[in-house]
């Protein structure tokens, strides 16, 4: 590469000197050299090459080069290190001048050039025994030029030229080609010349299985660089078949041959099938006896396809293996390289600093980016990188591995997709990890879509992006996605590496997370049941994983009211709390928890205050504001509340509610539970103590819940219940048109759920009441007395609530038997219940109006005096009637 950079910086002089340097060469074998210049790419064109087209030796080439840089016409070009050659640069427009008088030249002249050229090319790609050179590389450049010229050569020439070429060893040039093409990132041009061999391969007879191997060879690997596994697998399985079948195969062939099959069903995502043929190179070569680098490059392989189908002990000894060999032959770059399967176990043991460590040293000793090849592997290594520093919580690491990938991509187009992908996918989890969730789905949308695009829904990284897409998803709050993506995770595991039992039971642990956060709760019980039972007969047993699915599995068994199995569960996960002394805290208040819920299915207040006392001290100093501290805090407002303690529940509901404003990752669910509990909470508060002052709060909560309820997927039913219930809302607040509407919008939705059905009924004639709707008032009540007396009984306090309702109306029709009917029947059911003196005032003040308006005005005081006397029993909750009775009896006392 440094010879090709240097041809950048050649320069010649006025060309006008071109026919003087011509005529002043002399020697046949110059002037044969200057001839075959023309034919080459405008590149640095190797002695060897030149050798073998002229037939004579390399130190007769490297003199006649001399003799050319002094005649003016090309430009010699040491060799600059070990593996480099001396060479011939020759200007292109020198080049082109040649090829004009090459066409005045004799058809027999071209003809023997192109014969020569052609033996040439065969002599340099196929009878290399110690491998390819840089020599032979930078001939593959000007093999893929000669091809061009004779193609182009002019519609009076060209049959002529297609004439003299020998069709299979034109072929074989387009398939050997191939490779040194790859090698220097011309995926483009190497493409051609694979596609060219390939289709020449149909129409050539008598070609040999070695022979046809090649072109195989070339087509497959190209394929596999642009991303078309399907074909790449096809190309190079068919490959691997003529080599076998091929006679006199030696057995590095043979590995290669191995290897080449294997990694054929690695790209086309068959796991499965590439660990058996790895399998098989590994039994071939250890027979044969031959234990150096070709066993540790095949069990390189292997040790991929182990991690790929759940054989991580197995992948673990190979790439073991693998690093004591080459730590043996001392090579830096390759040690890096071989430790790259050893990070992925690391990653999947969640040792993310020690996996990290390896990426980065990877980074450092190798991929330089100098072209699209290894631009690619640099990419890929920094998608790995920052997705490690995203586990690690090192955000600005990752987003500067980020960036250097995405400029990268803007710098070299990679020449196959996974770069891409494995940047998409990167990006996808760092949006997650700040908050973007939007910008997160689309990149790994993007990522998917990719993936299928390639046909490589079998590969581990499409399982991956399905999770993160159902993170993304429960993030948002779309956890019936979440689920169906979770789903789709099992499904994979189940389908492509049943053998991989960890991940699979990871996906199956979020997968009852979301049915748990979705109430159906048996499939999550079966879920979680399932992930246990695979993950449990593991050794060594990954603890992380069954400590959460004990966790879990004890929330889904207290739901359920099988308070045993969740107890069992919950002492389960308290006996695995991890051994870092920083995160056992957290763990230990997560097991708390669900001893809580335990403790409450129980009845339990006073143990489950307890509990829950300690769990959240235990969140406060390990994970304050997390997701779990906020469900604690919920789960202790409960108990409260339940104990009679509304003002302390009321605290622990508005500190979670502050919580969600620092809460990294809060999804709609959570959003919704925190704002539900303050409300019941509250509704304790405005409608059982008769503290007004809060319902102004309660219906913000309520106005959020209703906002949330299409993100979290809640039921018509449940969206009715709250709006049914900021109706009542509104009517404490006063605003009695909002509290008609919201009734009248969801009061049809209870027609199949009596009684709450004409308890809407109820509620709303109460609402046309204060909107001196009378008539309309009359009429609802009138409809849900009988159904509310045979459904509640005629104590019910809704039922009386009614009555008062139809009395008022009544009354206000001018109706004051029936009036005075109903609002003697509710005296007499509260008279002398000591839990509804407040009603019982507003029942007397009632009586009070109905006696005026008849006319019975000492009946009408006595009333108002008994509402007095209350009034100093009761409090603030009844001053409106205390000081309407005080006005009618024309005293000024203050109440």
């Amino acid at each position: 590469m440094s010879l090709l950079r240097a041809a950048t910086d050649y320069d010649y002089p006025a060309l006008v000197a071109l026919t003087t340097a011509f005529d002043s060469i002399t020697e046949p074998n110059d002037i044969r050299f200057v001839r075959l210049c023309g034919f080459m790419a405008p590149d640095v064109i190797p002695a060897q090459l030149l050798a073998s087209a002229s037939g004579s030796d390399d130190e007769i080439a490297i003199e006649t080069i001399d003799r050319l840089h002094l005649a003016g016409v090309g430009r010699t070009i040491p060799a600059v290190n070990d593996d480099g050659f001396v060479g011939l640069l020759v200007h292109r427009l020198v080049q082109q001048s040649i090829r004009m008088r090459l066409r005045q030249s004799p058809i027999e002249e071209l003809q023997q050039l192109v014969r020569s050229l052609e033996d040439a090319f065969w002599n340099v790609f196929t009878q290399r025994e110690d491998g390819f050179t840089n020599a032979d590389h930078v001939s593959a450049i000007h093999a893929c030029a000669f091809l061009d010229f004779v193609d182009q050569a002019g519609s009076r020439r060209v049959d002529e030229f297609h004439n003299v070429s020998r069709d299979l060893d034109l072929m074989l040039v387009h398939a050997v080609a191939t490779m040194p093409l790859i090698d220097q990132g011309a995926i483009g041009l190497a493409s051609i010349r694979a596609n060219r061999a390939d289709q020449m391969l149909g129409s050539i007879e008598n070609v040999g299985n070695s022979q046809r191997a090649l072109v195989r060879l070339s087509a497959g690997f190209v394929s596999l660089l642009v991303g078309q596994y399907a074909d790449a697998e096809a190309s190079l399985v068919d490959a691997t078949d003529y080599f076998f079948s091929a006679e006199d195969v030696d057995k590095n062939v043979i590995v290669g041959m191995y290897g080449i099959r294997g990694v054929s069903f690695l790209s086309a995502g068959k796991s499965d099938a590439a660990y058996e043929t790895f399998n098989d190179a590994v039994r071939w070569i250890e027979e044969h006896g031959d234990r150096g680098d070709a066993l540790a490059g095949v069990l390189w392989y292997r040790s991929i396809a182990g991690l790929r189908i759940g054989r991580v002990a197995e992948a673990e000894s190979d790439i073991r293996r693998v690093i004591e060999h080459v730590d043996k032959v001392g090579d830096t770059t390759s040690m890096a390289a071989a430790r790259l399967p050893l990070a992925t176990i690391l990653r999947r043991n969640l040792d993310h600093q020690s996996a990290l460590r390896i990426f980065e040293e990877i980074l450092r000793v190798s991929y330089n980016a100098s072209d699209p090849l290894e631009a690619a592997g640099r990419i890929q290594l920094l998608g790995a990188a920052a997705d490690a520093s995203i586990d690690l919580g090192r955000l600005s690491d990752a987003d500067r591995y980020l960036q250097e990938g995405s400029s990268l991509l803007s710098e070299h187009e990679p020449p196959h997709p996974m770069p891409l992908i494995a940047m998409h996918y990167a990006s996808a989890k760092y949006a997650m990890a700040t908050g973007r969730l939007e910008h997160g789905l689309s990149r790994i949308s993007q990522a998917k879509e990719r993936l299928i695009q390639c046909g490589l829904q079998r590969v581990p990284l499409f399982a991956d992006c399905e999770f993160l897409r159902g993170n993304l998803c429960a993030a948002s709050g779309d956890i019936r996605s979440a689920s169906v993506a979770y789903e789709g995770v099992v499904n994979w595991y189940r389908d492509f590496a049943p053998e991989d039992t960890v991940s699979r039971a990871s996906a199956l642990l979020f997968f009852g997370k979301m049915k748990r956060d979705l109430g159906d709760l048996q499939p999550a019980l079966n879920a979680l049941s399932q992930g246990m039972a695979f993950v449990e007969p593991r050794e060594p047993p990954q603890l992380a994983i069954l400590r959460n699915l004990h966790l879990l599995r004890a929330t889904v068994f207290a739901k359920l009211g099988v308070m045993v199995e969740a107890e069992s569960d919950a002492q389960a996960a308290l006996a695995l709390a991890p051994s870092p002394p920083q995160m056992t805290p957290f763990y230990i208040a997560c097991a708390k928890r669900v001893l809580t819920e335990c403790e409450m299915g129980r009845e339990d207040l006073v143990g489950a205050k307890n509990l829950a006392d300690e769990a959240v001290v235990l969140f406060d100093e390990t994970a304050p504001n997390s997701r779990d501290a906020i469900q604690m805090r919920l789960l202790r407002s409960t108990i409260l509340r339940k104990s009679g303690k509304v003002d302390a529940a009321l605290e622990d509901a508005d500190a979670a509610v502050d919580a969600l404003e620092t809460s990294r990752r809060v999804d709609a669910v959570s959003r919704n539970n925190v704002h539900d509990n303050r409300a019941t909470v509250l509704v304790s508060m405005v409608f059982g103590a008769g503290r007004h002052d809060k319902a102004k709060l309660l219906e913000e909560d309520l106005s959020v819940i209703v906002e949330l309820a299409t993100k979290i997927d809640l039921s018509a039913d449940a969206i009715a219940n709250i709006r049914y219930l900021r109706g009542a809302t509104y009517r404490v607040l006063g605003d009695p048109q909002s509290a008609f509407d919201e009734l009248s919008a969801v009061i049809d939705l209870f027609e199949s759920r009596p009684p709450l059905y004409y308890q809407a009924f109820m509620l709303r004639a109460g609402v046309l009441v204060d909107l001196q709707r009378y008539g309309a008032a009359e009429i609802d009540a009138s409809y849900a007395e009988p159904h509310l007396a045979a459904l509640l009984g005629p104590e019910h306090p809704d039922y009386l609530s009614n009555l008062k309702f139809r009395a008022v109306a009544l009354k206000e029709l001018e109706r004051f038997d029936e009036a005075r009917s109903d609002i003697e029947r509710v005296w007499q059911k509260v008279e002398s219940n000591p839990h509804a003196r407040s009603f019982f005032v507003q029942v007397v003040a009632i009586r009070a109006q109905l006696n005026e308006r008849v006319g019975r005005k000492e009946d009408a005081a006595a009333d108002n005096r008994r509402v007095l006397e209350l009034a100093d029993e009761i409090g603030p909750s009844v001053l409106q009637f205390a000081a309407h009775a005080r006005k009618k009896l024309g005293g000024e006392q203050q109440v």
